[in-house]
């Protein structure tokens, strides 16, 4: 995930005015923080990990600052969150998690009511969800799980994403829900734009984790329900012969063949991006972004012939971005620039947003208890 404090306001309350700094992440609002509570963040990163540990703290300034002053506090805090959110013990660490999740509701005004989400499958089933509004992404995924009679033991091979629908009433994947946000918070403002959703899709790129699910019949319908809908999309590349068995084994109804086929088909449990455009080989060149199995390729759709294709392995590099240029000061209602000619300002993608594997799930995981004892879920509640 990329993070990044563009800009800074002024607010007030009953003791008088005061500054936040505005923390977007992937490009997207995400809090409005002011420096004391970056501080208190500082405090509790100290205490639990060591000042050796952390970057620089912009320090606290007695008399109030001034418009040059403030730039250099934003720029510093901007270097400082995104130095510590490099660092994976801290940067998943529930310090730093719950003030991101913190950050969030106390911005848009949520309290802890009782809700009812939608997450929906890759064939366009609904399943209906009680959580609160306040609850955390991994929270409404063990209820979404449990509601489909998912095993504690599979949920974390699967993932809630924030899919997006476009105008021509296809839909286009956005990115990962992450820990440190509630689901239902994240919809709500991206909603005021375009209309999303939230739908259940695979967790990993490595396509051998399939066979630890291919023996359990929920888990597989998951698989199977996910790829028929890739393949339906142009997101699976099967070749005539290959396209024409799996459409054979799909009127057949026989899924663990038909999944065991479409893992030889190129591109099979790759993620697809909304198509975009770059400056290679030539300004405005079209390119498909798409992104498995540890690669990252892009397709350059060039004016002659076939489409280019360009891959990058994802073990070789130590950060990757794509960057998106916005014209100056233009923002959409959840604090985006909107497209245009300008200077690159908000990178939308990061590598350390998609990678993680069910095997190396952290331990704080609420999938981590067998049903039905599962303490931390929802329903537990309900």
């Amino acid at each position: 995930m990329h993070f990044s404090i563009p800009d800074n306001c002024e607010q007030s309350d009953n003791d008088g005015p005061f500054t936040v700094f505005n923390l977007h992440i992937n490009g997207i609002l995400h809090g409005s923080v002011r420096y004391s509570q970056f501080r208190d963040l500082h405090v509790q990163l100290q205490k639990a990990f060591g000042s050796n540990r952390l970057p620089a703290f912009p320090p606290k300034k007695l008399l109030s600052l001034n418009s040059k002053e403030l730039e250099e506090r934003r720029l510093l805090l901007e270097r400082y969150v995104q130095t510590i959110s490099q660092d994976a013990e801290i940067g998943n660490g529930t310090i730093f998690v719950e003030f991101l999740l913190v950050a969030q509701q106390i911005t848009h005004g949520v309290q802890p009511e009782p809700t009812t989400i939608e997450v929906c499958l890759m064939n366009g089933h609904r399943v209906e969800v009680k959580v609160l509004t306040t609850d955390r992404t991994d929270t409404v995924l063990c209820a979404a799980a449990h509601e489909i009679n998912l095993l504690n033991d599979f949920i974390p091979y699967f993932a809630l994403y924030l899919v997006k629908r476009e105008s021509d009433g296809d839909m286009s994947i956005v990115r990962r829900m992450q820990e440190f946000e509630s689901p239902y918070v994240s919809l709500k403002i991206v909603e005021k734009v375009a209309p999303h959703r939230l739908v259940l899709r695979k967790s990993y790129w490595d396509p051998s984790f399939d066979e630890d699910l291919l023996s359990d019949r929920i888990a597989l319908n998951l698989l199977y329900v996910q790829a028929v809908s890739d393949l339906d999309r142009g997101w699976i590349a099967a070749d005539g012969d290959v396209a024409q068995r799996l459409r054979s084994l799909q009127s057949q109804g026989s899924k663990r063949e038909f999944i065991e086929l479409a893992r030889t088909a190129k591109f099979y449990g790759f993620v697809h991006l909304k198509k975009c455009t770059c400056d290679y080989p030539r300004e405005a060149t079209p390119v498909a972004i798409i992104a498995g199995n540890r690669e990252l390729i892009f397709r350059l759709e060039l004016p002659a012939g076939e489409p280019r294709e360009v891959t990058f392995r994802v073990t070789r590099m130590r950060c990757w971005r794509i960057t998106t240029s916005y014209g100056a000061n233009k923002r959409d209602a959840t604090g985006n620039h909107e497209n245009g000619a300008g200077t690159p300002r908000e990178p939308c993608w990061n590598s350390r947003s998609s990678t993680s594997l069910p095997r190396t799930r952290s331990s704080g995981s609420v999938c981590s208890v067998r049903r039905p004892s599962c303490s931390a879920c929802v329903y537990s509640r309900w």
